[in-house]
């Protein structure tokens, strides 16, 4: 149960991560888009 536990924990983590990263990556694109244009 306590495995269960730390796997939906660890998912709801990695989801943040994920969401983190992609927000970053737009940005990133957002700017290079912006200063190629």
């Amino acid at each position: 149960m306590a495995a269960f536990a730390c796997m939906i924990v660890s998912s709801r983590e990695l989801g943040r991560v994920i969401s983190v990263i992609s927000y970053q990556l737009s940005v990133i694109s957002d700017y290079l888009w912006s200063s190629g244009a």
